[in-house]
């Protein structure tokens, strides 16, 4: 397991509130959960590895059973991966307030993922009640252990004024450490809001890096740049090609 199971962005409509150009598509696909390599190479007791094993087989009565006895011992790693198993319903009726309660138990040990996953909970009143300003608390903890998906979450946070004062600036901060990290929702963040002043060569740059890093918000993005020539010289073919990659991902707009 890898990267292609960070799925931890902030959700929908929190884009509602975004500038213009189209930011109501910043984060359209809704993922909602982290699952972060570093659990493979991290120590920690025999259960959560024998869990973890059984979770990569699919083998999740297995899974859930180690990873019960050491979410109990008060092993953070495997509070966090029985949290997710909760989230996700795998082998588990879902159950969101028992994800929150084992992400909880993670968070405040200090897992990254789960400070995230407890914010995201919070932010959807999933398993707990509403509550921006929780959200935004969990998000920052995790930021401040260098977890980028969190930075992601806490500058759009920033940006759209819910649970914190908004400010641009801070938003701007949080995104630009989370794009350095490589995180693409962050590149395509930034590059909206370079786009939204018109400054092409930044919005090109950012958005570019996050299209060829998959993010076919940001292919649509550079797509429709090119093809108005927003803030640099208009490039129909360099529109089509951009359009072209993104309905190869199976963008529906794209492919219309």
């Amino acid at each position: 397991m890898g990267e292609t199971h960070e799925r931890d962005d902030i959700m929908n409509h929190i884009a509602d509130r975004f500038l213009s150009f189209g930011f109501d598509r910043l984060f359209a696909r809704l993922p909602v959960i982290a699952f972060v390599a570093v659990l493979l190479v991290a120590a920690g007791c025999s259960e959560f590895h024998n869990g973890l094993g059984a979770y990569e087989q699919a083998d999740y009565p297995t899974a859930h059973q180690q990873l019960k006895i050491g979410a109990e011992k008060g092993d953070s790693k495997s509070q966090y991966l029985l949290g997710y198993m909760y989230q996700r319903g795998d082998g588990v009726a879902q159950d969101y307030a028992e994800a929150a309660r084992w992400y909880r138990a993670a968070a405040e040990q200090g897992h990254p993922a789960a400070q995230n996953n407890l914010g995201l909970l919070y932010y959807n009143g999933q398993g707990v009640q509403q509550d921006y300003e929780q959200a935004a608390h969990w998000f920052d903890r995790a930021s401040e252990a260098g977890y980028a998906k969190a930075r992601t979450n806490l500058g759009a946070m920033y940006l759209s004024g819910l649970g914190v004062e908004q400010d641009e600036d801070k938003a701007k901060h949080y995104m630009h450490r989370a794009a350095i990290q490589g995180d693409p929702n962050a590149r395509y963040a930034i590059g909206r809001i370079y786009a939204d002043r018109k400054d092409g060569e930044q919005a090109i740059r950012w958005l570019t890096e996050s299209a060829e890093a998959g993010n076919v918000n940001a292919m649509n993005t550079l797509a429709l740049i090119y093809d108005r020539g927003d803030g640099v010289d208009s490039d129909p073919a360099l529109a089509v090609e951009w359009y072209r990659r993104a309905a190869l991902k199976g963008d529906a707009p794209a492919q219309g």
